[in-house]
């Protein structure tokens, strides 16, 4: 291939990438499970029509919806101790300025500690919790839906199949759900 060509393209995506802007879909099933889609694109109405497309399959619009009314922001912090247990680690949640704090695993050497707070704090937490020594696995600011709504057997495998899609397009940054599979 002639290095032109590797130019021109690496110019072209280049040129695309400064163009990108960040976008939003909500979509909705008729039985009320609700995804928000956030989107990074140059061009915003070709990425939701191809999104459109996949959720089209699945039985899910989009729909103009206050996804407050769903979901709610929150900085999420998953860590590690080797040697902390989860009392301690909810002592260390109230000093770093979570307002929740869960453990999940056997003894305190496989303890997966999940930390909550509000999006403003997430920062603060976030390092607070790195100087209490714990390893840090996962830290985001996530949107937790309200309500998780059951998901019928009918619906299982097309939403598995479109959440799948969803993943896989490029221009898909997140995807939230009010539902678990």
């Amino acid at each position: 291939m002639p290095m032109s060509t590797v130019e021109n393209a690496l110019k072209k995506y280049e040129k695309q990438a400064q163009n990108a802007k960040p976008g939003s879909l909500s979509i909705m099933s008729p039985s009320k499970l609700t995804i928000s889609v956030e989107l990074f694109t140059d061009n915003l109405n070709r990425t939701r029509n191809e999104v459109r497309s996949i959720i089209k399959k699945a039985n899910f619009k989009e729909h103009k919806l206050n996804l407050e009314d769903f979901f709610e922001e929150k900085g999420i912090v998953i860590a590690k101790s080797k040697d902390k247990d989860i009392n301690k680690a909810v002592d260390d949640a109230i000093e770093a300025g979570a307002e929740d704090v869960t453990g999940r695993g056997g003894d305190v050497n496989d303890l997966l500690i999940r930390f909550v707070c509000e999006p403003n704090d997430f920062y603060k937490v976030r390092n607070e919790i790195e100087k209490m020594n714990y390893e840090i696995d996962y830290a985001d600011v996530e949107k937790i839906p309200h309500v998780l709504m059951p998901v019928n057997e009918d619906e299982s495998e097309r939403v598995k199949l479109m959440l799948s899609k969803l993943d896989e397009h490029e221009e898909v940054v997140k995807v939230y759900c009010n539902f678990e599979l």
